[in-house]
């Protein structure tokens, strides 16, 4: 994965977005530098999925509807909330994928979603 320049917006946590071909990671952190939230969004069986962190909710799954796209409307993926956890197949690719990011922000993601 790598980094990905992020428009930062004013009176919100800092965010950080990573990508490859198949996953997105995007990080909120605060000002002090402690993660705040996080979203894994990932490809598989050509659905995308995501799982959520945050604070005060802790983890939540998601399948994403990415809309109806034609010519006139492109419309703005929306998550559908789902009891259905990722698969390991999708854990594992996950924890290998991340590997080149940094290693305590890693460590945090890994543990969060290792509990599932």
């Amino acid at each position: 994965m790598r980094e990905n320049e992020t428009k930062q917006v004013d009176g919100q946590d800092r965010r950080r977005w990573f990508s490859d071909e198949d996953h997105d990671l995007i990080v909120w952190e605060t000002e002090s530098g402690d993660i705040s939230a996080f979203q894994v969004c990932y490809r598989i069986g050509g659905e995308e999925r995501a799982i959520t962190w945050n604070e005060k909710e802790g983890v939540g799954f998601a399948k994403v509807d990415a809309g109806d796209q034609t010519a006139e409307k492109n419309r703005t993926p929306v998550l559908i909330p789902t009891q259905e956890k990722p698969s390991n197949d999708a854990l594992s690719r996950f924890r290998s994928v991340s590997s080149g990011i940094h290693s305590g922000l890693r460590k945090f993601i890994l543990e969060k979603i290792s509990s599932l």
